[in-house]
Protein backbone atom coordinates (compact mmCIF):
# COMPACT_ATOMS: atom_id res chain seq x y z
CA UNK A 1 0.00 0.00 0.00
CA UNK A 2 1.37 3.41 -1.01
CA UNK A 3 0.22 6.96 -0.38
CA UNK A 4 0.20 9.41 -3.28
CA UNK A 5 1.31 12.33 -1.09
CA UNK A 6 4.71 10.62 -0.79
CA UNK A 7 5.32 11.12 -4.52
CA UNK A 8 3.59 14.45 -5.19
CA UNK A 9 5.83 17.45 -5.85
CA UNK A 10 8.85 15.14 -5.87
CA UNK A 11 11.37 14.63 -8.71
CA UNK A 12 10.67 12.14 -11.52
CA UNK A 13 13.65 10.25 -12.95
CA UNK A 14 14.77 8.25 -15.93
CA UNK A 15 17.82 6.14 -15.07
CA UNK A 16 18.51 8.46 -12.13
CA UNK A 17 18.43 11.50 -14.40
CA UNK A 18 15.89 14.06 -13.27
CA UNK A 19 13.08 14.68 -15.78
CA UNK A 20 10.82 17.01 -13.85
CA UNK A 21 8.41 17.21 -10.89
CA UNK A 22 5.31 15.04 -10.38
CA UNK A 23 2.45 17.48 -9.87
CA UNK A 24 -0.59 15.21 -10.04
CA UNK A 25 -2.09 11.83 -10.84
CA UNK A 26 -4.79 11.35 -13.47
CA UNK A 27 -7.46 8.75 -12.83
CA UNK A 28 -10.69 7.38 -14.28
CA UNK A 29 -13.27 6.80 -11.55
CA UNK A 30 -15.49 3.72 -11.52
CA UNK A 31 -18.24 2.81 -9.04
CA UNK A 32 -16.02 0.79 -6.70
CA UNK A 33 -12.50 1.81 -7.64
CA UNK A 34 -10.49 4.44 -9.48
CA UNK A 35 -7.72 3.47 -11.88
CA UNK A 36 -4.68 5.69 -12.37
CA UNK A 37 -4.24 6.41 -16.06
CA UNK A 38 -1.60 9.10 -16.16
CA UNK A 39 0.78 11.53 -14.52
CA UNK A 40 1.00 15.31 -14.69
CA UNK A 41 4.70 16.18 -14.79
CA UNK A 42 6.24 19.64 -14.79
CA UNK A 43 9.34 19.51 -16.96
CA UNK A 44 12.53 21.49 -16.50
CA UNK A 45 11.03 24.35 -18.53
CA UNK A 46 8.07 24.49 -16.10
CA UNK A 47 5.63 23.16 -18.70
CA UNK A 48 3.05 20.62 -17.53
CA UNK A 49 2.83 17.40 -19.53
CA UNK A 50 0.23 14.67 -19.11
CA UNK A 51 1.70 11.25 -19.93
CA UNK A 52 0.29 7.73 -19.84
CA UNK A 53 0.75 5.66 -16.71
CA UNK A 54 2.26 2.93 -18.89
CA UNK A 55 5.32 5.16 -19.35
CA UNK A 56 6.14 4.77 -15.65
CA UNK A 57 8.13 1.99 -14.07
CA UNK A 58 6.40 0.00 -11.30
CA UNK A 59 5.84 2.37 -8.42
CA UNK A 60 8.65 2.09 -5.92
CA UNK A 61 8.86 3.25 -2.35
CA UNK A 62 11.31 6.10 -2.78
CA UNK A 63 10.82 7.79 -6.13
CA UNK A 64 8.96 7.82 -9.45
CA UNK A 65 10.88 6.42 -12.43
CA UNK A 66 10.01 6.60 -16.13
CA UNK A 67 10.75 3.95 -18.75
CA UNK A 68 12.13 6.55 -21.16
CA UNK A 69 13.01 10.25 -21.14
CA UNK A 70 10.01 12.50 -20.53
CA UNK A 71 10.31 14.09 -23.98
CA UNK A 72 9.80 10.64 -25.55
CA UNK A 73 6.85 9.59 -23.37
CA UNK A 74 3.44 9.19 -24.97
CA UNK A 75 1.06 12.01 -24.05
CA UNK A 76 -2.27 11.38 -22.37
CA UNK A 77 -5.33 13.12 -23.73
CA UNK A 78 -7.32 14.62 -20.85
CA UNK A 79 -11.14 14.87 -20.77
CA UNK A 80 -14.05 15.66 -18.45
CA UNK A 81 -14.31 12.05 -17.28
CA UNK A 82 -10.91 12.20 -15.60
CA UNK A 83 -10.18 13.29 -12.05
CA UNK A 84 -6.92 14.77 -10.81
CA UNK A 85 -6.17 13.29 -7.40
CA UNK A 86 -4.23 16.23 -5.99
CA UNK A 87 -6.38 18.96 -7.53
CA UNK A 88 -9.81 17.45 -6.95
CA UNK A 89 -9.54 14.99 -4.05
CA UNK A 90 -6.52 15.51 -1.79
CA UNK A 91 -7.15 18.13 0.92
CA UNK A 92 -10.71 18.50 -0.41
CA UNK A 93 -14.03 17.59 1.14
CA UNK A 94 -15.79 14.42 0.02
CA UNK A 95 -19.08 12.82 1.02
CA UNK A 96 -19.05 9.44 2.71
CA UNK A 97 -22.24 7.93 1.29
CA UNK A 98 -22.33 5.13 3.86
CA UNK A 99 -21.84 7.35 6.93
CA UNK A 100 -23.76 10.24 5.36
CA UNK A 101 -21.12 12.74 6.43
CA UNK A 102 -18.59 15.11 4.91
CA UNK A 103 -14.87 14.48 5.47
CA UNK A 104 -11.61 16.11 4.41
CA UNK A 105 -9.21 13.81 2.57
CA UNK A 106 -5.76 13.80 4.16
CA UNK A 107 -4.19 11.19 1.90
CA UNK A 108 -5.03 8.64 -0.79
CA UNK A 109 -3.99 5.00 -0.80
CA UNK A 110 -2.84 3.36 -4.03
CA UNK A 111 -2.36 -0.36 -4.58
CA UNK A 112 -1.13 -2.38 -7.56
CA UNK A 113 -3.66 -4.91 -8.81
CA UNK A 114 -3.24 -7.00 -11.97
CA UNK A 115 -0.72 -4.55 -13.38
CA UNK A 116 -2.86 -1.48 -12.68
CA UNK A 117 -2.55 1.18 -10.02
CA UNK A 118 -5.89 1.37 -8.23
CA UNK A 119 -7.35 3.76 -5.69
CA UNK A 120 -9.66 1.90 -3.33
CA UNK A 121 -9.33 3.97 -0.16
CA UNK A 122 -8.88 7.54 0.98
CA UNK A 123 -7.69 8.43 4.46
CA UNK A 124 -9.71 11.09 6.24
CA UNK A 125 -8.29 10.49 9.72
CA UNK A 126 -5.28 11.59 11.70
CA UNK A 127 -3.25 8.68 10.37
CA UNK A 128 -3.37 10.20 6.90
CA UNK A 129 -2.13 13.50 8.25
CA UNK A 130 0.63 11.80 10.24
CA UNK A 131 1.66 9.89 7.12
CA UNK A 132 2.15 13.14 5.21
CA UNK A 133 4.15 14.62 8.07
CA UNK A 134 6.34 11.53 8.23
CA UNK A 135 5.25 10.77 11.79
CA UNK A 136 3.01 7.77 11.35
CA UNK A 137 5.64 5.15 12.08
CA UNK A 138 6.88 6.92 15.21
CA UNK A 139 3.53 7.29 16.92
CA UNK A 140 1.52 4.64 15.10
CA UNK A 141 0.35 3.09 18.38
CA UNK A 142 -1.35 6.37 19.33
CA UNK A 143 -3.09 7.21 16.06
CA UNK A 144 -3.95 3.77 14.68
CA UNK A 145 -7.24 3.84 16.57
CA UNK A 146 -8.09 7.19 14.98
CA UNK A 147 -7.73 5.94 11.42
CA UNK A 148 -10.63 6.77 9.13
CA UNK A 149 -10.32 4.96 5.82
CA UNK A 150 -13.18 5.41 3.38
CA UNK A 151 -13.68 2.98 0.52
CA UNK A 152 -13.81 4.59 -2.89
CA UNK A 153 -17.22 2.97 -3.52
CA UNK A 154 -18.59 5.13 -0.69
CA UNK A 155 -17.03 8.41 -1.82
CA UNK A 156 -18.70 11.25 -3.70
CA UNK A 157 -16.25 14.07 -4.58
CA UNK A 158 -17.75 17.55 -4.29
CA UNK A 159 -15.11 19.73 -5.89
CA UNK A 160 -17.09 22.30 -7.95
CA UNK A 161 -14.75 21.82 -10.92
CA UNK A 162 -15.96 18.23 -11.30
CA UNK A 163 -19.12 18.17 -13.39
CA UNK A 164 -19.71 14.42 -13.62
CA UNK A 165 -20.09 13.60 -9.94
CA UNK A 166 -22.97 13.31 -7.46
CA UNK A 167 -24.34 10.16 -9.13
CA UNK A 168 -23.94 8.16 -5.90
CA UNK A 169 -26.13 10.60 -3.99
CA UNK A 170 -29.17 9.16 -5.77
CA UNK A 171 -28.94 6.17 -3.41
CA UNK A 172 -29.44 8.41 -0.37
CA UNK A 173 -32.69 9.61 1.17
CA UNK A 174 -33.34 13.33 0.50
CA UNK A 175 -33.38 13.95 4.26
CA UNK A 176 -29.83 12.57 4.49
CA UNK A 177 -28.72 14.70 1.54
CA UNK A 178 -30.27 17.70 3.33
CA UNK A 179 -28.10 16.97 6.38
CA UNK A 180 -25.04 17.10 4.12
CA UNK A 181 -26.22 20.33 2.48
CA UNK A 182 -26.58 21.93 5.92
CA UNK A 183 -23.13 20.68 6.91
CA UNK A 184 -21.55 22.12 3.76
CA UNK A 185 -23.10 25.55 4.15
CA UNK A 186 -24.93 27.80 1.70
CA UNK A 187 -22.44 28.11 -1.18
CA UNK A 188 -21.34 24.47 -1.40
CA UNK A 189 -24.82 23.30 -0.48
CA UNK A 190 -26.28 25.29 -3.37
CA UNK A 191 -23.74 23.75 -5.74
CA UNK A 192 -24.72 20.28 -4.55
CA UNK A 193 -28.46 21.02 -4.92
CA UNK A 194 -27.99 22.49 -8.39
CA UNK A 195 -26.15 19.42 -9.66
CA UNK A 196 -28.83 16.94 -8.58
CA UNK A 197 -31.70 16.06 -10.88
CA UNK A 198 -34.62 18.46 -10.40
CA UNK A 199 -36.87 15.98 -8.56
CA UNK A 200 -34.19 14.92 -6.05
CA UNK A 201 -33.12 18.54 -5.63
CA UNK A 202 -36.70 19.55 -4.82
CA UNK A 203 -37.15 16.76 -2.27
CA UNK A 204 -33.80 17.62 -0.69
CA UNK A 205 -34.46 21.36 -0.57
CA UNK A 206 -37.80 20.71 1.15
CA UNK A 207 -35.91 18.88 3.93
CA UNK A 208 -33.40 21.71 4.48
CA UNK A 209 -34.18 24.03 7.37
CA UNK A 210 -36.29 26.99 6.12
CA UNK A 211 -33.78 29.65 7.15
CA UNK A 212 -31.23 28.07 4.82
CA UNK A 213 -33.58 27.23 1.94
CA UNK A 214 -33.97 30.81 0.73
CA UNK A 215 -30.21 31.50 1.05
CA UNK A 216 -29.47 28.44 -1.10
CA UNK A 217 -32.00 29.38 -3.78
CA UNK A 218 -30.48 32.85 -4.01
CA UNK A 219 -27.18 31.17 -4.99
CA UNK A 220 -28.82 29.28 -7.87
CA UNK A 221 -29.54 30.73 -11.30
CA UNK A 222 -33.26 31.67 -11.59
CA UNK A 223 -33.85 29.28 -14.49
CA UNK A 224 -32.38 26.33 -12.57
CA UNK A 225 -34.14 27.37 -9.36
CA UNK A 226 -37.45 27.46 -11.25
CA UNK A 227 -36.92 23.91 -12.52
CA UNK A 228 -36.36 22.72 -8.94
CA UNK A 229 -39.26 24.64 -7.40
CA UNK A 230 -41.62 23.34 -10.09
CA UNK A 231 -40.97 19.84 -8.74
CA UNK A 232 -41.97 20.84 -5.21
CA UNK A 233 -45.48 20.56 -3.81
CA UNK A 234 -47.22 23.90 -4.45
CA UNK A 235 -47.58 24.67 -0.72
CA UNK A 236 -43.86 24.04 -0.13
CA UNK A 237 -42.99 26.09 -3.21
CA UNK A 238 -45.19 28.97 -2.07
CA UNK A 239 -43.59 28.95 1.39
CA UNK A 240 -40.13 29.11 -0.17
CA UNK A 241 -41.04 31.84 -2.68
CA UNK A 242 -42.56 33.96 0.09
CA UNK A 243 -39.28 33.86 2.03
CA UNK A 244 -37.19 35.11 -0.91
CA UNK A 245 -36.35 38.75 -1.62
CA UNK A 246 -39.03 40.22 -3.87
CA UNK A 247 -36.73 40.65 -6.90
CA UNK A 248 -35.36 37.10 -6.64
CA UNK A 249 -38.88 35.68 -6.29
CA UNK A 250 -40.04 37.56 -9.38
CA UNK A 251 -37.06 36.37 -11.44
CA UNK A 252 -37.80 32.75 -10.51
CA UNK A 253 -41.54 33.04 -11.07
CA UNK A 254 -40.91 34.42 -14.56
CA UNK A 255 -38.98 31.24 -15.40
CA UNK A 256 -41.65 28.85 -14.10
CA UNK A 257 -44.13 27.01 -16.31
CA UNK A 258 -47.58 28.70 -16.36
CA UNK A 259 -49.45 25.90 -14.57
CA UNK A 260 -46.99 25.60 -11.67
CA UNK A 261 -46.70 29.38 -11.48
CA UNK A 262 -50.49 29.76 -11.21
CA UNK A 263 -50.65 27.19 -8.40
CA UNK A 264 -48.01 29.04 -6.41
CA UNK A 265 -49.49 32.48 -7.04
CA UNK A 266 -52.88 31.23 -5.84
CA UNK A 267 -51.40 30.07 -2.54
CA UNK A 268 -49.41 33.26 -2.08
CA UNK A 269 -52.67 35.19 -1.86
CA UNK A 270 -53.46 33.63 1.51
CA UNK A 271 -51.85 34.63 4.83
CA UNK A 272 -49.30 32.12 6.14
CA UNK A 273 -51.30 31.89 9.38
CA UNK A 274 -54.47 30.73 7.64
CA UNK A 275 -55.74 27.38 6.35
CA UNK A 276 -55.25 28.64 2.80
CA UNK A 277 -51.64 29.46 3.59
CA UNK A 278 -50.69 25.86 4.43
CA UNK A 279 -53.05 23.90 2.16
CA UNK A 280 -51.96 22.09 -0.98
CA UNK A 281 -54.05 23.07 -4.01
CA UNK A 282 -52.98 19.88 -5.80
CA UNK A 283 -55.20 17.00 -4.69
CA UNK A 284 -57.07 14.03 -6.09
CA UNK A 285 -60.81 14.39 -6.58
CA UNK A 286 -63.58 12.09 -7.72
CA UNK A 287 -67.20 12.53 -8.78
CA UNK A 288 -69.81 10.95 -6.52
CA UNK A 289 -71.22 8.82 -9.34
CA UNK A 290 -67.81 7.29 -10.23
CA UNK A 291 -67.11 3.67 -9.36
CA UNK A 292 -64.37 2.43 -7.06
CA UNK A 293 -62.71 0.75 -10.02
CA UNK A 294 -62.67 4.01 -12.01
CA UNK A 295 -61.10 5.92 -9.13
CA UNK A 296 -58.41 3.27 -8.66
CA UNK A 297 -57.64 3.46 -12.39
CA UNK A 298 -57.29 7.24 -12.04
CA UNK A 299 -54.83 6.82 -9.17
CA UNK A 300 -52.76 4.37 -11.21
CA UNK A 301 -52.64 6.83 -14.08
CA UNK A 302 -51.86 9.90 -11.96
CA UNK A 303 -49.28 8.12 -9.75
CA UNK A 304 -49.58 10.77 -7.05
CA UNK A 305 -47.41 11.31 -4.01
CA UNK A 306 -48.45 9.04 -1.09
CA UNK A 307 -50.02 11.80 0.99
CA UNK A 308 -52.24 12.72 -1.97
CA UNK A 309 -53.35 9.15 -2.67
CA UNK A 310 -54.50 8.32 0.85
CA UNK A 311 -57.47 10.71 0.78
CA UNK A 312 -59.54 11.59 -2.28
CA UNK A 313 -61.83 14.61 -2.23
CA UNK A 314 -65.35 13.92 -3.49
CA UNK A 315 -66.95 16.96 -5.12
CA UNK A 316 -69.76 17.59 -7.57
CA UNK A 317 -69.42 19.16 -10.99
CA UNK A 318 -69.79 22.54 -9.25
CA UNK A 319 -66.68 21.70 -7.11
CA UNK A 320 -68.73 21.77 -3.90
CA UNK A 321 -67.44 19.41 -1.23
CA UNK A 322 -69.47 16.25 -0.71
CA UNK A 323 -67.12 14.03 1.25
CA UNK A 324 -63.76 12.28 1.59
CA UNK A 325 -62.87 8.86 0.22
CA UNK A 326 -60.02 7.04 1.98
CA UNK A 327 -57.70 4.79 0.04
CA UNK A 328 -58.42 1.99 2.49
CA UNK A 329 -62.19 2.15 1.87
CA UNK A 330 -61.56 2.37 -1.86
CA UNK A 331 -59.33 -0.71 -1.97
CA UNK A 332 -61.64 -2.96 0.04
CA UNK A 333 -64.75 -1.90 -1.92
CA UNK A 334 -66.02 -3.91 -4.86
CA UNK A 335 -64.90 -2.31 -8.15
CA UNK A 336 -68.48 -1.57 -9.16
CA UNK A 337 -69.46 0.23 -5.97
CA UNK A 338 -70.41 3.90 -6.34
CA UNK A 339 -68.22 6.51 -4.65
CA UNK A 340 -71.12 8.26 -2.89
CA UNK A 341 -71.93 4.98 -1.14
CA UNK A 342 -68.33 4.55 0.09
CA UNK A 343 -67.28 8.09 0.99
CA UNK A 344 -67.55 9.74 4.38
CA UNK A 345 -69.70 12.85 4.37
CA UNK A 346 -69.55 13.57 8.10
CA UNK A 347 -65.96 14.82 8.25
CA UNK A 348 -65.32 18.55 8.85
CA UNK A 349 -63.81 21.16 6.57
CA UNK A 350 -62.40 24.66 7.12
CA UNK A 351 -62.62 27.93 5.22
CA UNK A 352 -59.52 29.27 3.49
CA UNK A 353 -59.31 32.09 6.01
CA UNK A 354 -59.63 29.88 9.08
CA UNK A 355 -56.84 30.39 11.65
CA UNK A 356 -54.32 27.62 12.20
CA UNK A 357 -55.64 27.01 15.72
CA UNK A 358 -58.97 25.93 14.26
CA UNK A 359 -57.18 23.68 11.78
CA UNK A 360 -55.18 22.06 14.59
CA UNK A 361 -58.30 21.67 16.74
CA UNK A 362 -60.08 19.82 13.91
CA UNK A 363 -57.14 17.46 13.36
CA UNK A 364 -57.01 16.70 17.08
CA UNK A 365 -60.76 16.43 17.73
CA UNK A 366 -61.60 14.24 14.73
CA UNK A 367 -58.31 12.34 14.55
CA UNK A 368 -57.80 13.39 10.94
CA UNK A 369 -55.03 12.75 8.45
CA UNK A 370 -56.46 15.20 5.91
CA UNK A 371 -58.76 18.21 6.06
CA UNK A 372 -60.50 19.83 3.04
CA UNK A 373 -60.34 23.61 2.64
CA UNK A 374 -63.33 25.38 1.05
CA UNK A 375 -64.39 28.90 0.09
CA UNK A 376 -67.56 30.69 1.14
CA UNK A 377 -69.53 28.77 -1.52
CA UNK A 378 -68.26 25.48 -0.04
CA UNK A 379 -66.19 24.81 -3.17
CA UNK A 380 -62.99 22.85 -2.58
CA UNK A 381 -59.84 24.98 -2.71
CA UNK A 382 -57.27 22.55 -1.37
CA UNK A 383 -56.37 19.89 1.15
CA UNK A 384 -54.34 20.07 4.35
CA UNK A 385 -52.58 16.84 5.32
CA UNK A 386 -51.26 16.11 8.76
CA UNK A 387 -47.66 16.58 7.62
CA UNK A 388 -48.54 20.13 6.50
CA UNK A 389 -49.74 20.86 10.02
CA UNK A 390 -46.70 19.27 11.64
CA UNK A 391 -44.46 21.58 9.59
CA UNK A 392 -46.16 24.49 11.34
CA UNK A 393 -46.65 23.34 14.91
CA UNK A 394 -43.49 21.27 15.54
CA UNK A 395 -40.38 23.34 16.36
CA UNK A 396 -37.84 23.25 13.55
CA UNK A 397 -34.93 22.38 15.88
CA UNK A 398 -36.83 19.31 17.10
CA UNK A 399 -37.46 18.17 13.53
CA UNK A 400 -33.80 18.53 12.61
CA UNK A 401 -32.57 16.66 15.69
CA UNK A 402 -35.21 13.96 15.19
CA UNK A 403 -34.11 13.57 11.57
CA UNK A 404 -30.49 13.18 12.60
CA UNK A 405 -31.36 10.58 15.25
CA UNK A 406 -33.40 8.66 12.72
CA UNK A 407 -30.43 8.45 10.33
Amino acid sequence: MKYISHFLNQPVYFKNERQGILRDWVMIAGPSQAILTGLMIEDESENIRAIRISEMEPLGTKQTDLKKPLAQCQSLETNDQQILLAEHILDKQVIDIKKKKVYRVNDIEVSEEEGKLVVRWVDAGLTGMMQRLGLKGKIHHIFSRLQRRIHWADIEPIDPDLKNTFTKLSSMHPADIADIVEELGVTQGADLIERLDAETAAETLTEVEPEMQSDIVEEIEPEDAADIIEEMEPDDAADLISDLPKETAQDIMEEMEPEEKDDVEELLRYPETSAGGIMNNEYLSALPESTAGEVLAMIRQEQPEPEMAYNIVVAGSDQKLLGILSLRDLVVAEPGMIVKDIMRSDLPSVKVGSPLKKVADHFNKYDLVALPVVNDEFQVQGLITVDDLIEIIVPQKWKISHRKRRT
